[in-house]
């Protein structure tokens, strides 16, 4: 099994995401520096489609960990 994630695996998800959803508020992106995340086409679709985004600094791990934090939460609670 292969431990990275493929780029066109996260566009195709966010695209349906964004096809089937309407969000009544501006959608903030957080992205961390793997390949899926600063592809072209990842970074295309963000861009196209007016999404706000943030992304981790080079070199510092540890910016990441509240949001990782608050992604574990809800999916708890929602399960």
């Amino acid at each position: 099994m292969d431990t990275r994630i493929p780029a066109t695996i996260v566009c195709n998800a966010r695209s349906k995401v964004l096809l089937h959803h309407r969000f009544p508020v501006q959608i903030f992106v957080h992205r961390d520096r793997g390949d899926h995340c600063c592809s072209k086409n990842s970074r295309g679709l963000i861009t196209s489609c007016n999404l706000g985004q943030s992304i981790t600094r080079k070199g510092n791990c540890w910016e990441n960990v509240y949001v990782e934090i608050s992604f574990h939460s809800i999916k708890v609670e929602a399960v």
